[in-house]
């Protein structure tokens, strides 16, 4: 009896889900998915990048193949034009009848000099995704009266899944040293609902930066060694969260340390809203990358129960040895921000 109570609390749960608002999923090391991040960063290369992310969030909990998000870009730096193209694709699983959102995203971004120390990047990107939940993975209450291995209830949401348009903008400030961007996403709120009802995906507003502090150089006056500071602020809907920390990199390693919370600002329901502390490893050779990180979660779900959050991100950039760019003005043509 008590098994079946469980199956209905869950299922009851889960359908109401499907009709609330839903959320973005998140990535730790959120320089190391720069195109979800903020579309500007669209192009920041020398010439064209690659990235692959993974994160398993929460795998402690029973199933714990259900809160898994990955990603995988392109994006291409055109020179000439002053202009990045990028595409996205983003694969997001969540709960027990692995609710699955799958989508793909285009992004144009336009550099603009404006000084001598300065560049401005705007930037658009139109995405299309496809929302399905597997209804077969759900225990309906007719279920537990008959015993049936079916329902009729299910027949009518079986197949059932929706597609949707999404548009978000951005824009970045940098200089060789510092940066500041801030990005709008989901900017016609598109429908998420899976049970005929409106289920509005709410805005995603987001501020970040940082600064970049040499610290040794070679004898080629190569930077080797830095220090870094960055944050990246976010708001949807009822929800607010701040990434804050230090990265330190002694070439070939990055390391990293920050903490995700808010703690001046009570999450919804009046609990303190600090989630987790974050650790990251990265290692790079020549131009390929790799970074993991670990979520300790500080929050009323702590680590034991959770096992905190895993996260992978690889990072491979190439360019033509005989491409005609200067070494200066490259410098100046990249966001300083952090390799993971």
């Amino acid at each position: 009896m008590m098994v079946q109570l469980r199956h209905i609390a869950a299922t009851l749960v889960f359908l109401s889900f499907l009709s609330a608002n839903a959320q973005d999923p998140q990535f730790s090391q959120f320089y190391a998915v720069p195109i979800y991040l903020n579309p500007a960063f669209t192009g920041n290369t020398q010439q064209a990048r690659i990235t692959a992310n993974y994160r398993n969030q929460w795998p402690g909990i029973p199933n714990s193949n259900s809160f898994v998000s990955s990603t995988f870009t392109f994006d291409y730096n055109m020179e000439k034009i002053n202009s990045g193209i990028g595409v996205m694709v983003q694969r997001d699983q969540a709960g027990t009848a692995s609710l699955r959102s799958t989508s793909a995203h285009f992004s144009y971004t336009y550099r603009v000099r404006l000084n001598r120390k300065w560049h401005w990047k705007p930037a658009l990107q139109f995405g299309f995704g496809q929302r399905t939940v597997d209804f077969n993975d759900l225990i309906f209450g007719d279920q537990l009266v008959t015993g049936n291995s079916t329902s009729a209830s299910s027949n009518l949401y079986r197949g059932q899944g929706i597609s949707y348009m999404d548009v978000s903008s951005g824009m970045l400030l940098y200089s060789r040293d510092t940066w500041w961007g801030v990005a709008a996403h989901h900017l016609n709120a598109p429908n998420m609902s899976l049970v005929q009802n409106k289920s509005p995906l709410p805005m995603k507003l987001s501020a970040h930066g940082g600064f970049k502090i040499p610290v040794k150089r070679n004898i080629k006056k190569k930077v080797i060694s830095s220090f870094l500071v960055a944050g990246n602020y976010k708001h949807q809907q009822d929800w607010d969260q701040l990434d804050i920390g230090t990265y330190f990199s002694y070439d070939p390693f990055i390391f990293g340390l920050w903490y995700r919370g808010v703690p001046l600002k009570p999450a919804p329901g009046s609990h303190l809203n600090n989630e987790s502390i974050v650790a990251m490893i990265g290692y790079g050779y020549y131009n390929f990358r790799v970074g993991y990180s670990y979520d300790i979660t500080i929050s009323s779900l702590s680590s034991p129960i959770t096992a905190g959050a895993h996260e992978i991100a690889i990072v491979w950039e190439w360019h033509d040895p005989q491409r005609d760019i200067k070494r200066r003005r490259a410098s100046q043509m990249y966001i300083p921000c952090p390799a993971f």
